[in-house]
């Protein structure tokens, strides 16, 4: 079952694209400047950009994302390594617990 997305949740995402791309060109712009420290920002802005306006993920894209079973994600989920959404059918976790779950685990970051 795919979820619907609310016309406010599609203006958040748009917004949260419209952030990323200006930060990945502030980003561009100062490396093309030798501006290390001004890169080293706006990436770091950029992934808190995605870490907030990226959509949950359901068990079985969590599980598929993470490496492992459904099983073990709900598992997760039950030891609270995972954070719910809240009142979502299917049950979705969020996009920044995953990545910093991901890391803990020492397991090669994607995308």
């Amino acid at each position: 079952m795919v979820h619907t997305m609310t016309k406010r949740e599609h203006r958040e995402l748009i917004a949260s694209f419209v952030a990323l791309h200006e930060g990945l060109t502030r980003a561009s712009h100062a490396l093309a400047n030798g501006e290390i420290a001004l890169v080293e920002l706006e990436l770091e802005r950029a992934r808190k950009v995605v870490a907030t306006g990226a959509p949950p993920l359901t068990v079985p894209e969590a599980a598929e994302e993470l490496g492992v079973s459904r099983p073990t994600v709900r598992s997760w989920i039950a030891k609270d390594l995972l954070d719910v959404v809240a009142d979502t059918s299917p049950q979705r976790v969020t996009f920044a617990s995953v990545r910093q779950l991901k890391e803990r685990l020492g397991s090669p970051v994607s995308g």
